[in-house]
């Protein structure tokens, strides 16, 4: 009798790295699509919007938490795989010595053990933080899985937060755009053409989170002051679909200077040499210029 079809560590980090896009997923497209309305929404329109997304919302929170359940025991597999099966004799039983077992048929440890079995037996230290948005988001899962969890509710600019913290302590050699664009690259909508739109649904994605998240976890997670002026970015201009519109500006200037010649941008993690000459654009006042003398205000 032998196991099979053990799963190694990158196969549990791969899936559980692809659990927190599909809860992405979930909230990214609830955020673009009221950010359409341009902010000609009002307060009460916009809380019934998120009022009716609550289902929606705490679908994807249970889809977070098996992705952040999965990417743990990525870790503890990196040791060995066998450390997660819960009870090795409970499978035992009438198998002859010559059948085989699936790993998947034995039962796993309990997600609430997963934390201290980081601990025991890997090198892979998490934050108190993290402990504690774990065991939060283990017991709402838990309500959520278990009964109609009509006490359990979660806001949109939680859930983003949720997600990029779960990222960035799970995967902290990861850039969240790249990853990102790489899933979205995967998907079967790629197939059919939609991979042309890939910069684009991500700087959509990724402005609509700035826009709802507050300053100091824009800079905690994108590395960008909220309140600074934007420019574009010359990467992404020259990656995007200009054809389906895209005017989003995620680029800053690093240092924050009326001189400063240095824009960053977090979507493409890069930093790019540019030139403070007033655009000779009729009626943009942009003096942020690159190559070509691309204006990076109007990005003409």
């Amino acid at each position: 009798m032998a196991v099979s079809d053990i799963p190694s560590h990158r196969d549990f980090l791969d899936v559980g790295l692809d659990h927190l896009q599909l809860a992405w997923d979930q909230v990214a497209n609830l955020m673009t699509t009221i950010s359409d309305g341009y902010n000609e929404y009002d307060k009460e329109t916009e809380d019934e919007y998120w009022s009716a997304s609550r289902r929606i919302l705490l679908t994807a929170a249970t889809i977070m938490q098996q992705g952040v359940e999965l990417s743990l025991k990525g870790y503890i597999a990196e040791v060995t795989p066998y450390l997660l099966i819960q009870d090795t004799t409970a499978k035992f039983s009438g198998i002859s010595a010559e059948g085989n077992i699936l790993f998947s048929d034995f039962k796993s440890v309990d997600a609430q053990d997963l934390i201290r079995m980081i601990s025991t037996f890997t090198n892979k230290e998490l934050s108190d933080t993290f402990r504690s948005k774990f065991e939060e988001i283990r017991k709402m899962r838990n309500k959520i899985t278990h009964s109609t969890a009509q006490d359990v509710s979660i806001g949109p600019s939680q859930l983003v937060e949720l997600i990029l913290e779960m990222h960035s302590e799970l995967f902290p050699q990861n850039h969240w755009p790249t990853d990102r664009s790489e899933f979205l690259d995967r998907m079967p909508v790629a197939h059919l053409g939609a991979y042309e739109f890939t910069r684009n649904t991500v700087c959509w994605e990724m402005e609509a989170a700035i826009n709802l998240l507050k300053p100091a976890k824009v800079k905690k997670y994108f590395h960008i002051d909220k309140k600074q002026r934007r420019y574009s970015c010359p990467q992404c201009l020259s990656i995007a679909n200009r054809d389906a519109g895209f005017e989003t500006r995620l680029a800053v200037l690093k240092p924050k200077s009326p001189t400063s010649t240095n824009l960053y941008c977090f979507i493409c993690d890069k930093s790019f040499a540019v030139k403070r000459v007033k655009c000779d654009t009729p009626d943009c006042k942009g003096n942020v210029l690159y190559e070509d003398d691309v204006c990076l205000t109007c990005a003409y």
